[in-house]
């Protein structure tokens, strides 16, 4: 997804919010995340927060 005049400083999650699922699944096909960067191992983070309600 690109979003025009992207600003990390001033993030509305509303413009990613119907795509966290497709990113978490893309993100959980790509394997585990090596251990010099941790960060991209995020997906496990949206699926125990999903898995307790939050959306």
């Amino acid at each position: 997804m690109h979003v025009k005049n992207w600003d990390k400083a001033k993030l509305d999650f509303g413009v990613f919010r119907d795509t966290v699922s497709m990113a978490a699944d893309r993100a959980r096909k790509l394997g585990d995340a090596p251990e010099t960067n941790p960060s991209t191992a995020v997906w496990r983070l949206v699926e125990a927060l999903r898995g307790h309600g939050c959306r």
